[in-house]
């Protein structure tokens, strides 16, 4: 094979291994990019998946808060009316703002005499101790009017004694019965105030409580897109390395199979001087070592190299002027 043929074949060789190269560097790009491309399309899911849930669970949580501030907000609200009710019964005016204004009064003695049971127990008395005088003679005697006298006296003062304590006991049971009533009433409407304060901080806790959750939904989730993200990006980064690194690597190939190419094609040319020799033609043809020319009668029976400066001839060595040709352009 001639020395063109040859390097020909080996720059098809190396193209060859160039165009293979190129190729294994796009396919292994493509492979990286579509393993990055995979990676954070997962993590796109992920991510949808995550938010999903952070849905989901605001919903349930909502839905919760809802069923619990329906089951206590009938209390509130009684609650909230006994409130208003009880804040006007003490306003100024209302039931529970008046005072006792009333004082015990002790009774007289005529209202003490005025009693029912005076006037019989003195009558009886008095004719007993009369009939019991006439029994024995002494009506008229001193002696039985002084016993009609203490009988009388001492009946008035237990009867007025009977009759204050009556009043008293008939004044205390007013005045309880005025505070007990007071109470009463206020304790009713305390009670009611009471479940619907009750209710309230139950649905504020229950509100506490579903913001507690929301605050850790909320917060899992942007831990999770956090990662989720970071992963996604580590992904892409990492496509975009292993792209980058595929590719350097093929134009690295592609490089030595061009240097391999080089040096393979100059081995197999001829060796010899880089400039052409001029064989008499204007138009250098010839590529390598000088061609050697025939002898003449000028230059003896074994002719000159070109470019040396001693003739020989038939007769042994001569040293003559030196005679050039095919010399070097």
């Amino acid at each position: 094979m001639s020395g063109i043929a040859t390097g020909t074949a080996i720059a098809i060789a190396a193209g060859v291994g160039a165009a293979g190269s190129i190729g294994s560097a796009a396919i292994g790009a493509n492979a990286a990019g579509n393993a990055a491309g995979a990676q954070e399309s997962a993590a796109q899911q992920a991510l949808k998946t995550s938010q999903g849930n952070l849905a989901a669970g605001i919903s349930q949580v909502g839905q919760s808060e809802q069923a619990a501030l329906a089951a206590q907000q009938p209390y509130a609200a009684a609650g909230q009316s006994a409130l208003t009710n009880l804040n006007q019964l003490m306003a100024p005016g209302g039931d529970l703002y008046k005072q006792w204004d009333q004082t015990f009064q002790a009774p007289t003695a005529a209202q003490a005499a005025a009693t029912p049971g005076y006037q019989f127990a003195l009558q009886q008395g008095l004719q007993g101790i009369n009939n019991s005088a006439a029994a024995r003679g002494t009506v008229m005697n001193p002696g039985t009017a002084k016993g009609l006298a203490q009988y009388a006296q001492g009946l008035a003062s237990n009867t007025y004694q009977q009759t204050f304590n009556n009043q008293l006991t008939a004044y205390q049971q007013a005045y309880q019965q005025f505070q007990q009533g007071q109470s009463n009433l206020y304790n009713r409407l305390a009670g009611i105030v009471g479940t619907g304060q009750t209710a309230a901080n139950q649905i504020q806790a229950g509100q506490m409580q579903g913001a507690g959750l929301m605050a850790n939904l909320y917060g899992n989730q942007s831990n999770q897109a956090a990662n989720i993200l970071g992963y996604q990006g580590n992904a892409a980064a990492s496509g975009a390395i292993n792209q980058a690194n595929a590719w350097s690597g093929g134009l690295n190939n592609l490089g030595n199979y061009a240097m391999l190419g080089a040096n393979l094609y100059g081995q197999n040319q001829p060796q010899g001087l880089s400039t052409p020799w001029n064989t008499g033609n204007e138009n250098p043809t010839y590529m390598g070592s000088p061609p050697i020319v025939a002898p003449t009668s000028a230059t003896g029976a074994l002719g000159t190299y070109p470019g040396q400066m001693t003739n020989f001839n038939q007769s042994g060595y001569s040293p003559t002027a030196p005679t050039i040709f095919n010399s070097v352009p």
